[in-house]
């Protein structure tokens, strides 16, 4: 009986083989599990973002609709913020809001307001959420916001 000189070889992988894809494959997950946490991190802050914008619109629409001021309180070191009659929004985890001139702002019955900016921060990142003294609720811009 002969063997013959090739190599005989069934299909499938060596150890050398499969320790290397699991080499790659751990240098990929490395790289790429902090860039899909940073993206998160941005998508709730901008989520929260225009979700307060609009929270700040319907608390000026209120004070219009009622006669009565309405101001925006912010509790608990800056994890919630509501008002009256209005919902209590708490904010995602690490995630915090505070009025860059230490008083939050209120709306007036004839649709001005009292101005400010709302740092909402996160880690690294903030946005800046302003509030006119007509009443005009919008998004400081981001070179303004690195202030």
């Amino acid at each position: 009986m002969t063997w013959g000189t090739g190599s005989r070889r069934d299909g499938g992988f060596t150890l050398v083989e499969m320790l290397a894809v699991l080499a790659i494959t751990a240098v990929v997950s490395a790289v790429a599990f902090p860039a899909i946490e940073r993206a998160e991190k941005t998508v709730a802050l901008q989520q929260t973002q225009a979700l307060l914008e609009a929270d700040l619109r319907i608390a000026r629409g209120r004070a219009l609709a009622t006669g009565a001021p309405t101001r925006i309180a912010i509790g608990q070191a800056g994890g919630v913020y509501g008002w009256q009659g209005g919902p209590v929004r708490r904010l995602p985890d690490g995630m915090r809001l505070q009025a860059s001139d230490g008083g939050s702002p209120a709306f007036f019955p004839d649709g001005s307001a009292r101005a400010g900016i709302l740092a909402l921060s996160t880690g690294g990142a903030r946005k800046l959420t302003g509030v006119s003294e007509t009443g005009v609720v919008y998004a400081v811009p981001a070179a303004s916001a690195r202030r």
